[in-house]
């Protein structure tokens, strides 16, 4: 044992003298002397510094990004538009554009002119209507004075002085008018008194023959004694009484030209009664076919001149001109179209935001949001707070677009600022708007695409 332990012992001293060069070399490389040595302790010093510099700056900024956090927001653009209904600006006629006063974006008062068009009816037209509506003012004019009996026709002073000639002809033929009325009246009074003459006379024939029948009738009844006293003749008693005959033929046919006389003047007198009655008759059915026919030509002077105002547009309501539908002079309005649309100057402005289908989870009413112009001047501009009134309930799809929800917010205040200048909120101005939906940490937010990645890559097959 003992000699076995000689032994490897004494193997032991022969290594580590084989070893010893070796060993001197790495001592050397390991270990330099003198400014190398000096050199080397300072740069070991500045590692160990800066390590533990990097180290500490990583340790607060760890600190620092688990505490502090930021705004998680949904981001969409968006447009201002006013909170009452936009007001459309239409024509009932339509016609030619003659003359646009307005642009968009322009604000407008109640009554402003925005547009002209070109009349469509022309001076004379109207100047033609408007004699004959005088021509039957004047027409009834006469025809209530006819029925009224008067002898005169009196005229407004101004249809007088504007139509003289014609109120001096209705007066001339208003006169001549009653005179042959007044003619025809005298003549058919004249026949009816011919035949009251014709009557009288008659009557007083007959009472002349009445008188002379009974004294005829008398001396026959004389004669008939006297003919059975034989103190007469049988001759001359057949006179008599062919006398007698005679005169009750003739009254007989007197009393038939009283009844065709007196039948005559009662036709006459109907006569009479008709004509005046039936004149008067006319006279009120070409009064009422007058005034007829003037209110339908007041009616078209209505129209017209309705019109002829219409084709200058004023605006209906204070507000801004929001979409020019029509934007060349000489374009054409059909009926009922629609010119210009307008946004009223005095509703509250919103913001309409296209939210993404896929951020609806996040987005409800009464949210902080965050708007910013889009413009090419918003740099510098201040974006300015807001809240989220409502979000749709369900989701707008637009032709050949992606669907979006309409989400729409309240400002806080109607002008971005920067510095003195000022770019006020008007309906139509492009936004991009950032929903408030929460907050995280700096380093969750750093954290988590990394481990939503390793999520991600753990979970494929």
């Amino acid at each position: 044992m003992h000699k076995l332990f000689g032994k490897l012992y004494s193997s032991k001293d022969v290594i580590a003298a084989r070893l010893q060069p070796l060993l001197v070399w790495l001592q050397g490389w390991l270990e330099p002397k003198g400014a190398e040595l000096d050199e080397s302790l300072g740069e070991i010093r500045q590692s160990r510094l800066t390590i533990r510099i990097t180290g500490l700056m990583l340790a607060v900024f760890l600190i620092w990004s688990a505490v502090f956090t930021v705004d998680v927001a949904s981001h969409s653009s968006g447009e201002v538009i006013a909170a009452g209904q936009t007001k459309l600006v239409q024509h009932l006629e339509g016609g030619i554009v003659r003359k646009i006063l307005v642009k968009e974006g322009q604000a407008v008062r109640q009554g402003d002119p925005l547009a002209e068009l070109e009349r469509t009816a022309s001076e004379a037209d109207m100047n033609e209507l408007e004699a004959q509506m005088a021509g039957l003012q004047i027409k009834i004019l006469r025809l209530e004075s006819q029925l009224a009996g008067k002898s005169t026709l009196d005229a407004p002073a101004d249809l007088a002085k504007r139509y003289p000639e014609q109120i001096q002809n209705a007066r001339a033929l208003l006169e001549s008018q009653k005179n042959r009325l007044s003619g025809s009246i005298d003549a058919q009074q004249f026949k009816i008194a011919q035949r009251a003459a014709e009557l009288n006379e008659l009557r007083a024939r007959r009472d002349q023959t009445v008188s002379r029948l009974q004294l005829l009738r008398q001396q026959i009844d004389i004669n008939k004694k006297l003919l059975k006293e034989g103190l007469a003749n049988q001759y001359e008693h057949l006179n008599l009484l062919k006398e007698e005959q005679s005169l009750v033929g003739s009254l007989s046919e007197l009393d038939a030209s009283l009844r065709r006389v007196s039948a005559a003047q009662k036709q006459e007198s109907a006569s009479l009664q008709t004509l005046a009655s039936g004149d008067r008759e006319q006279l009120q059915k070409d009064l009422e076919d007058s005034r007829k026919q003037l209110a339908e030509f007041q009616e078209r002077s209505r129209k017209y001149t309705d019109s002829q105002q219409r084709t200058l547009i004023r605006s209906p309501i204070n507000g801004v001109v929001m979409t020019l539908n029509v934007v060349t002079e000489g374009g054409i309005v059909p009926p009922g179209g629609t010119l210009m649309s307008l946004v009223p100057g005095n509703d509250a402005l919103l913001i309409e935001a296209r939210l993404p289908v896929g951020d609806v989870g996040l987005v409800h009413a009464g949210q902080n949001a965050r708007i910013q112009l889009m413009s090419a001047t918003a740099r510098g501009f201040q974006p300015i707070g807001g809240k989220v009134v409502s979000v749709s309930p369900d989701s707008v799809i637009q032709e050949n677009k992606e669907p979006y929800y309409r989400v729409r917010i309240a400002p806080e205040k109607f002008d971005f600022k920067n510095g003195s200048s000022k770019y006020s909120l008007v309906p139509g101005v492009m936004v991009s708007v950032s929903i408030l939906t929460g907050e995280r940490s700096v380093l969750r937010y750093l954290a988590d695409p990394l481990v939503h990645g390793m999520g991600m890559a753990i979970s494929e097959p």
